[in-house]
């Protein structure tokens, strides 16, 4: 339960950020189900899709299918799961191929990428699971407080009483743009698949040629 002092209209903008953030966590978790299906399209390395199998439970041929059909079954199979799975059977694949040509710089901004988006999606699991409802629309107006409060109050529910979490719209906002970013530089890591299946001889194309890693904010941002 979200129990919101401000007004309506910051009631509103908040439900927006929350609305944000949930629509970008999602597009980030397809992102990664396209990419790792993509993987096992484009390859004929039955090795890769053994990654894959061990990774959801499953048992994909690449010589008996064609290959939209094992996108058609890659994805199937990651749709029933959860967002979690899916997030590691991605960065699973893009392990598979980066330790052959990732130098140690690559592999710690990758490291830094996955860490980053296993703490985003721990953020979305605790503001998303458990029923939640927004009260406080018209607070300002019978509010003693001197000024509106501007953070959400969830409530989780246990038999040891409530566990309040407190929850802006700026961190909303803030959390929201670090998954647009994350969708972007994610993206990129699925690249090295072509670098490792190019013709013998093929110079690869360094992650950390993409992208470098920021310590002020602990975060891997586009060159």
């Amino acid at each position: 339960m979200y129990v919101h002092g401000g007004s309506a209209t910051e009631r509103d903008d908040f439900l927006r950020a929350l609305g944000r953030f949930v629509v970008r966590f999602s597009h980030l978790v397809h992102h990664f189900e396209m990419a790792s299906a993509g993987f096992l399209q484009w390859t004929t390395n039955q090795s890769v899709a053994d990654v894959f199998n061990s990774s959801v439970s499953t048992n994909i041929h690449l010589a008996s299918q064609s290959s939209q059909e094992i996108y058609q079954l890659a994805m199937a199979k990651l749709a029933s799961g959860l967002a979690s799975r899916s997030i590691n059977t991605y960065f699973d694949l893009c392990h598979h191929y980066g330790k052959s040509v990732w130098s140690e710089l690559d592999a710690r901004l990758v490291g830094v990428v996955e860490a980053e988006v296993f703490a985003i999606a721990k953020l979305r699991n605790r503001l998303m699971h458990d029923a939640w409802s927004v009260l406080g629309e018209n607070t300002v107006e019978i509010s003693d407080q001197p000024q509106p409060s501007h953070v959400a109050s969830r409530y989780r529910v246990r038999s040891t009483g409530a566990q309040p979490t407190d929850v802006s719209t700026q961190d909303l906002n803030i959390a929201g743009d670090d998954l647009v970013r994350l969708t972007d530089v994610a993206g990129a890591i699925r690249l090295v698949q072509w670098d490792v299946e190019v013709e013998e001889g093929a110079v690869p194309t360094a992650f950390s040629s993409l992208f470098f890693y920021r310590a002020c904010d602990r975060k891997v941002h586009r060159r």
